[in-house]
C-alpha cells in the first residue's frame, strides 16, 4: 500500500537467533535499497564493514555522490523498475549461494518470466563482481 503511494517502506529480515524484531541504525550487515531515492535512509542502517546494494542506473548522481558511511561498501545494480528488479538486487546482495538462487528461480518462475528473471539474476551477479569483491 505505502509503496504504491510513493512512500518509504522499510522491512527487516533477520536470520538467526535474535531478541528483537527490528534492526538498529548502524547494525545491518546487508542493506537492500530498491530505489536510489531511499539511499540516505538505507545507508543509515548499514554497519561499518557492511554492504548496501542500491538499484540505480550508472549515471544516477545520488549514487555517485555516495561512498557510503565509513566502512560501508556500496554496490550499484541497474535493475530497472520491471518485475524482476528485486531479483537483480537480491543476487547482488549475495545472501544466497548463486546456484541455490538460480535453482529456486527455475522452480518458481512462471515459464514466460523465467528468461527475464535469469537475465536479472545475471545483472545482479555482474554488479556484485564489479564491486571489488566486497559482496
Amino acid at each position: 500500500g505505502m509503496a504504491q503511494r510513493r512512500a518509504s517502506v522499510v522491512s527487516f529480515l533477520k536470520i538467526g537467533d535474535f531478541a528483537s524484531a527490528s534492526i538498529r541504525r548502524g547494525g545491518a550487515d546487508v542493506v537492500i535499497c530498491l530505489d536510489a531515492s531511499e539511499l540516505d535512509q538505507a545507508l543509515s542502517y548499514a554497519r561499518p564493514g557492511g554492504v548496501c546494494v542500491v538499484n540505480a542506473p550508472a549515471d544516477d548522481p545520488r549514487v555517485r555522490s555516495h561512498g557510503g558511511p565509513a566502512g560501508v561498501s556500496v554496490c550499484r545494480v541497474d535493475a530497472g523498475t520491471g518485475r524482476s528488479s528485486n531479483i537483480a538486487v537480491l543476487a547482488a546482495a549475495g545472501l544466497m549461494e548463486p546456484e541455490t538462487l538460480r535453482r529456486a528461480l527455475s522452480e518458481v518462475s512462471h515459464p514466460g518470466a523465467l528468461g527475464e528473471n535469469l537475465e536479472a539474476f545475471g545483472r545482479g551477479l555482474a554488479a556484485a563482481a564489479g564491486s571489488g569483491g566486497r559482496l
